[in-house]
């Protein structure tokens, strides 16, 4: 009986090479699945990170051109701190289209469609009920957190004869 792996071609492995101002660039024509996951959950974390109520579609298409790159080629991306400059320079320089063209098109559709139906469902469980209230609890507990940290420091006997000093003072 055959196992699964005589039917792999290692696909995963698969690089095209191309040429870009004389400089050669591997772009991989396949992701793994635990890779595409990691690339889309990057994107969600990046793009999250500044604001939870709403998308913001450059945004969007400015980390998915920054983690297409980072994942599907060995070039190393220098100027992380500044990412709309480096998509900029992906952009003008024509490189981000070079590398596109060099990924499979079923294949750059397949993470494409991925990243987008991933944030989508992100922001509708964001946005939802359930995750208002989700929101909400983790708001109260750490607020619980914090309402239990200023007892604990209001029982110390130091920072007691500093409040009545402080409440004296504005009292």
């Amino acid at each position: 009986m055959p196992a699964i792996n005589d039917f792999l071609n290692n696909k995963s492995k698969e690089e095209k090479e191309i040429k870009f101002d004389n400089v050669s660039i591997k772009v991989k024509q396949y992701l793994p699945v635990n890779d595409k996951l990691k690339l889309i959950n990057s994107i969600i974390s990046l793009v999250a990170e500044n604001d939870y109520d709403f998308l913001n579609p450059i945004q969007l298409q400015v980390y998915n051109a920054i983690e297409i790159i980072r994942f599907y080629t060995d070039i190393e991306l220098e100027d992380e701190l500044n990412i709309p400059n480096t998509y900029d320079n992906l952009i003008e320089s024509g490189l981000y289209s070079a590398i596109i063209e060099a990924i499979p098109q079923e294949e750059y559709d397949y993470i494409i469609d991925g990243i987008y139906d991933t944030v989508e469902a992100f922001y509708n469980y964001h946005n939802s009920v359930l995750g208002i209230m989700k929101a909400i609890t983790q708001d109260y507990s750490n607020l619980n957190m914090e309402a239990s940290e200023i007892q604990q420091k209001i029982a110390n006997p130091e920072n007691l004869g500093l409040l009545k000093e402080v409440v004296k003072n504005f009292g």
